[in-house]
């Protein structure tokens, strides 16, 4: 068995190589219970889900993070999922609580885990699960590895 170093390679080798431009993407968005309020027309209820950050396909989600950067003052708990978990990345999210988090981190394990692939298209999404959230503000990051082919 002959192996062939990329420089070394025999012009007619049988495969080609392509590098994607940045496939790692880092996309952010702000939940605001206000705005949210606003927009809905009435007060947010729990089993509202709010979509966030949209997907592509071929997406590999590595980490979702999050932080409360304006607490609630009263009962507001969340979760960060999508269309087929909503709590998947995140469940039962202190909405008075103004640490940085990870959706995985030395503590935590999420119901999706270490990554989660999206074969289609899907969004990040943020539900309420108890309480109310009249006044909290959540900033979220999700970062993904772009794994579709780059075909030119």
């Amino acid at each position: 068995m002959t192996t062939y170093t990329l420089t070394q390679r025999p012009a007619n080798y049988p495969h080609s190589q392509i590098v994607a431009q940045t496939p790692v993407k880092t996309v952010s968005a702000i939940f605001s219970g206000p705005d949210a309020t606003t927009y809905k027309g009435s007060a947010i209820a729990t089993s509202n889900v709010f979509e966030l950050i949209s997907l592509p396909a071929g997406a590999l989600v590595i980490a979702v993070a999050y932080k409360v950067t304006t607490v609630e003052g009263a009962t507001c708990t969340f979760g960060i999922g999508d269309g087929s978990g909503t709590s998947g990345f995140a469940s039962a999210i202190d909405g008075n609580t103004s640490a940085d988090a990870q959706s995985f981190n030395a503590t935590t394990t999420p119901t999706y885990g270490v990554m989660k692939y999206y074969a289609a298209a899907d969004t990040v999404d943020l539900i309420l699960t108890t309480g109310t959230a009249a006044t909290v503000v959540v900033k979220i990051s999700v970062t993904y590895i772009l794994t579709a082919p780059v075909v030119a």
